[in-house]
């Protein structure tokens, strides 16, 4: 399998992504529906990146997308679920990283949207999404999957932030 941006170039000419937000073009967080929306799916993105595999990474992408009352909850679930037990099934060390002169992609590509609920304060957002988890090597692996995230999110300060997150594939 290879993989192509966008503008079809080579994934492999791309630099690895730390999985943070900096990554991803910016999207609009206008106080609507839409902003709810675009929001969603730029978190959804950020989740599913190589970032999620490495700790402090991992705290920093956190940060910056949970509302301050759920960040700490959310921080524990991400930590729970991205462990160094996990890394290393896929071949990965403690802080994400595979072997030297081994490549490792997880990418995460909304493919729609659609607002559940919607209030002044709140919405909730499902993300249709593919996923890609490989990784080139001795024991190259190349996993995909279809899935759809759920994520809850308050308007606070200005912007959208998460509030809870689950994920359900289909």
């Amino acid at each position: 399998m290879v993989a192509t941006r966008i503008d079809g170039a080579p994934s492999a000419s791309l630099p690895p992504q730390p999985g943070g937000l900096a990554s991803l073009p910016e999207a609009e967080s206008a106080h609507s529906r839409s902003g709810a929306q675009a929001t969603a799916a730029r978190y959804a993105t950020a989740i599913g990146g190589e970032g999620m595999f490495n700790p402090s990474a991992r705290h920093a992408l956190v940060q910056s997308i949970a509302h301050p009352l759920y960040e700490k909850t959310l921080q524990d679930r991400f930590d729970k679920g991205f462990t160094t037990e996990f890394n290393g099934s896929l071949g990965l060390d403690l802080t994400g990283q595979p072997a030297a002169g081994e490549l490792f992609v997880s990418r995460t590509t909304p493919v729609s949207t659609s607002v559940t609920s919607y209030a002044d304060t709140e919405a909730t957002v499902d993300v249709r999404c593919t996923g890609v988890l490989s990784r080139t090597g001795h024991n190259p692996i190349a996993l995909s999957s279809k899935f759809t995230m759920t994520l809850r999110l308050m308007w606070t300060d200005g912007e959208w932030r998460l509030r809870e997150t689950d994920q359900h594939n289909e």
